[in-house]
C-alpha cells in the first residue's frame, strides 16, 4: 500500500492569515460529515465496546475512526420537533468543566454556525440525522442499528499541501447494535482498511483527529449507566 501523509488539522486561529495568501483567497463551504459512537454490549458490569476502523482516505489517512460519512444535499439535520435535541445538546457541550474560554468561542461558533447557515439551508423533507447515521453505518459495516441519538458537534479544520483546505461540521451520534449477532463487515474497501470491536481504556493508535481531541478532552459516549 501506497504511503500518504497525513493531513494538518489547524484551528479557527490558524486560518486567520494575511490578506493575499491561499487561505485568505480562498472560501471553500463547510461540509458536514455524521459520524457514529456503534457501541457493542458486554457482559454485565462493563462497558460497551466502541465499533472503528482504519482510514484510507486522504484525510486522516491511516488513522482509527467511527463509521459515518457526509450528510448528503436534502437530508435534514433532525425532525422539526427535533430540533431542540442539537439546541440543548450544543448548550451543554459548551457548558463541560473542562472547556476553556478559547474552547467555549469555538463551540459558540458551531452554534451560530449551525444555526444561522447549516440548518436553514437543510431543513426540507428529506432523512433526519439518526436515519443518516443508520443508512452509513449500514453502507460501510452491513450491521442494523437502534437506538440512535445525537451526542455532540465538532468544528474542524483541515489543510493538506497543494489541496484546498476542507472545513468539516462533525455531527456526533450514539447507536447500538439492533442484532448483537451480527458481524462487521469491510464493505467499502478502498475507504477502510477493515473493523473492529475495542475497549475505551484500550483504543488503538493513531486516531482520527476529531476524535483524538474529544478524547483528550474527556469526552464519554457512554450512556449515564456505563460511564
Amino acid at each position: 500500500m501506497a504511503s500518504e501523509s497525513a493531513p494538518k488539522m489547524i484551528t479557527t486561529s490558524d486560518s486567520q492569515t494575511e490578506s493575499g495568501s491561499p487561505l485568505a483567497a480562498v472560501r471553500p463551504v463547510p461540509t458536514v460529515g455524521v459520524a457514529v459512537f456503534l457501541l457493542k454490549e458486554e457482559e454485565e458490569g462493563r462497558r460497551p465496546k466502541v465499533l472503528l476502523g482504519r482510514r484510507l482516505t486522504s484525510i486522516g489517512y491511516n488513522t482509527f475512526a467511527l463509521p459515518g460519512g457526509h450528510l448528503e444535499f436534502g437530508e435534514t439535520p433532525f425532525k422539526a420537533n427535533m430540533n431542540h435535541k442539537l439546541i440543548l445538546g450544543l448548550h451543554s457541550y459548551s457548558q463541560v468543566s473542562h472547556a476553556t474560554d478559547g474552547y467555549n468561542a469555538l463551540v459558540m461558533h458551531m452554534f451560530t454556525l449551525l444555526l444561522t447557515y447549516i440548518i436553514p439551508q437543510l431543513l426540507a423533507s428529506g432523512e433526519s440525522f439518526e436515519e443518516c447515521a443508520a443508512r452509513e453505518v449500514k453502507e460501510e459495516t452491513g450491521l442494523d442499528v437502534e437506538k440512535i441519538e445525537f451526542l455532540t458537534v465538532t468544528n474542524n479544520f483541515y489543510t493538506e499541501q497543494a489541496k484546498l483546505p476542507v472545513h468539516l461540521v462533525c455531527i456526533f451520534m450514539r447507536a447500538v447494535l439492533a442484532d448483537p449477532h451480527q458481524v462487521a463487515q469491510n464493505l467499502e474497501p478502498n475507504k477502510c482498511g477493515g473493523w473492529d470491536w475495542y475497549d475505551w481504556n484500550s483504543l488503538p493508535k493513531p486516531m482520527f483527529g476529531p476524535l483524538e481531541t474529544m478524547i483528550q478532552g474527556g469526552f464519554n459516549p457512554f450512556p449515564a449507566d456505563h460511564k
